[in-house]
C-alpha cells in the first residue's frame, strides 16, 4: 500500500578485505542502514549479488563471490532481518559494469547488489 522505495540494486561502498569474504567496518555501516530499511518491507523477498573483478581463476572467483554474497546475507540475518527473505548468490566475473583494464573498473566489478525477487 506504501509503495517500494526507490532503489537501484547497488550497495555502493560495501566491501571486502582484499580476497576474503570478511566485511570492512565502513561496510558494515552500510549494511546496518540496509537493514534498517528493509526492516520496512518485511514482505520483500532479496536476493544478494555478489561479483568479483576478473583477476584470477574462474572457480576462485566464483566461490569467493558465493563467500562474499553469503557474508552479507548472514550479517543482515544478525540485525533481525528473517532468513526466508534473503537469498545469496555469488556471480564471480559475470557482468561486468566497467573495464577490467583498469585498478578503478576491477573496483567497480567488485560490488554486492540487491535483487528485489517477486
Amino acid at each position: 500500500a506504501s509503495g517500494c522505495p526507490a532503489f537501484s540494486g547497488g550497495l555502493k561502498g560495501v566491501k571486502f578485505e582484499s580476497g576474503s569474504a570478511r566485511l570492512t567496518p565502513a561496510s558494515k555501516t552500510i549494511l546496518d542502514s540496509a537493514a534498517t530499511e528493509l526492516r520496512r518491507y518485511p514482505d520483500l523477498n532479496i536476493e544478494i549479488g555478489a561479483y568479483t573483478d576478473d583477476r584470477g581463476s574462474d572457480t576462485l572467483n566464483q566461490n569467493l563471490s558465493q563467500k562474499r554474497a553469503e557474508s552479507v546475507r548472514t550479517y543482515l540475518l544478525d540485525k533481525g532481518i528473517a532468513a526466508d527473505k534473503l537469498s545469496a548468490k555469488g556471480y564471480g566475473e559475470l557482468h561486468p559494469i566497467a573495464t577490467n583494464d583498469t585498478v578503478e573498473g576491477r573496483a567497480e566489478n567488485r560490488r554486492v547488489e540487491f535483487v528485489i525477487m517477486k
